[in-house]
């Protein structure tokens, strides 16, 4: 018997797929929205877009962090380095 994949996204239109990616803020928001999962998500904008269909940029699963926030974490990582904590 053939393995079942961990998604199915065989029941979500390209139409399905489009509105709930253009009504969304982050791909956990579309994720929601078609039940697919993380990567399902990322490879059929990747399709899409490569086929021409100009679908917004979204965030990841995760917030992005702001560059002071990048800052923060990399002075974290250097007190390690150096003994501090």
């Amino acid at each position: 018997m053939a393995k079942k994949r961990a998604y199915n996204n065989s029941n979500v239109t390209a139409e399905a797929f489009i509105k709930a990616w253009q009504t969304s803020n982050t791909k956990a928001d579309v994720m929601k929205k078609t039940g697919m999962n993380k990567n399902a998500v990322s490879q059929r904008a990747y399709t899409y877009r490569k086929r021409g269909v100009p679908l917004k940029n979204l965030r990841g699963v995760g917030a992005r962090k702001s560059p002071e926030e990048w800052t923060r974490l990399a002075e974290l990582a250097q007190s390690f380095e150096n003994g501090d904590n």
